[in-house]
């Protein structure tokens, strides 16, 4: 892969996490490029890790050599560094990375590059005394500040196009069946939970006029945002994502179309049901990973919205897979899929059964990668990973691991 083709890759995602968190798309491209040399880094190419974030990752972590600075100069230290199941995952977390650290709060409110870039070295991000300069160096050369105006003038277009929608609608008020789903709705929890990605459509929606049932989908995309599906849509000419919500593997529910309108998910029944879309590929294929089975998040997660659309609809009684609607010639939502069980639970309002637990000896699943590297090195002894330290336990935990780095 050129340095041409990676920008491409990670530039999509850089630009939504503009829209969702308003930290430049021009630093995390630059960013991206830097740390990772263009993709061609060992860490990129191994762990996806684009932006050289140390410590455990979804994926696990990654020993290797890095180079650091320090008032002795340079030198070559070995690091941990989390390890992600794509590029996508790295470009989120490094957001999550920056958002959930005080010290780089005023990042996210730069104006511009040069600005964020400033602020990024001053609250210490990379030991490199240039690394701002290095950062602005990229962004001018290959004009990447032109991303940020474009994705600012996105939304000043979305947001124009919004208020127009809103008064057209309260000029035109809506027929007799939406005016019934309102004053339902309006009597109804709301959906509060579900996220707005702020999506941009090219043009208005229409209203439905009656709602019978609700539709199941997958995307055939082992894992992709909404607003990857929104621009896949937009690029079959479609005006962009067709289902009204899509629910992702960790339980988030994510708004696509408004849900009283139109949809673009079944062809035969767009005007009268609702498009519920669960991530991920749950049917064999070549060309991407195959989820076999749902986490248990997302099941949970599309029970409470399916159960709470039927209370906001309540002549919406059936729910089907797309495959299973009349004249559909499609396999989705795929052989995998758990309708079956998703049906039966939302109709039996149960609860899953709780995920089995390690014994108090055993660490959690997610701690025990990390806890094998720390009795490996020496900085614990492996006896009771989930009983709470008491500070002087932490304190010795730390000295030990100082210890450890400078004898590594």
């Amino acid at each position: 892969m050129n340095k041409e083709d990676f920008v491409k890759s990670i530039a999509a995602y850089c630009r939504e996490e503009m829209k969702r968190h308003h930290i430049l798309a021009s630093i995390k491209i630059a960013q991206a490029c830097l740390e990772s040399g263009w993709g061609q880094s060992r860490l990129a190419q191994e762990a996806n890790n684009v932006y050289g974030l140390k410590g455990q990752g979804p994926a696990g972590s990654m020993t290797i050599e890095s180079r650091e600075y320090s008032e002795e100069g340079w030198r070559t230290v070995k690091s941990v560094f989390r390890k992600y199941p794509s590029i996508e995952a790295s470009i989120r977390d490094h957001t999550q990375y920056l958002r959930n650290r005080e010290r780089y709060q005023a990042v996210f409110q730069a104006q511009d590059y040069t600005e964020a870039t400033q602020l990024l070295q001053e609250a210490g991000y990379a030991t490199d005394p240039e690394y701002a300069q290095k950062l602005q160096r990229l962004i001018k050369e290959n004009g990447w500040h032109n991303i940020d105006e474009a994705v600012r003038s996105e939304q000043q277009m979305a947001q124009q196009e919004k208020q127009q929608t809103q008064q057209q609608s309260t000029q035109k008020g809506p027929s007799n069946h939406a005016a019934q789903d309102d004053v339902h709705i309006q009597s109804q929890p709301s959906l509060a939970y579900v996220r707005n990605a702020n999506l941009n459509f090219p043009n208005a929606h229409t209203r439905r006029e009656r709602t019978e049932g609700i539709v199941v989908h997958h995307p055939a995309w082992h894992e992709a945002s909404v607003e990857r599906i929104h621009q896949l849509h937009l690029n079959n000419g479609w005006n962009g994502i067709g289902y009204h919500f899509y629910i992702r593997k960790n339980g988030q529910v994510w708004q696509g179309r408004p849900h009283w309108a139109i949809g673009a998910h079944e062809r035969n029944s767009n005007s009268r049901t609702i498009g519920v879309c669960f991530e991920g590929n749950f049917h064999p294929s070549q060309r991407q990973g195959v989820d076999r089975q749902m986490p248990q998040e997302q099941m949970q997660a599309g029970i409470r919205l399916i159960r709470d659309l039927q209370a906001l609809y309540p002549q919406a009684q059936w729910i089907r897979g797309h495959g299973g609607m009349s004249g559909a010639s499609t396999s989705c939502p795929g052989e995998f899929f758990p309708l079956s069980q998703l049906k039966t639970r939302i109709a039996q309002n149960d609860q899953p059964n709780p995920s089995p637990q390690p014994s108090p000896s055993e660490p959690t699943p997610y701690a025990k990668e990390a806890w094998n590297w720390a009795k490996e090195i020496g900085i614990t002894d492996g006896s009771n990973p989930r009983q709470p330290a008491t500070r002087e336990q932490v304190v010795t935990l730390i000295y030990r691991y100082h210890q450890w780095r400078q004898k590594n």
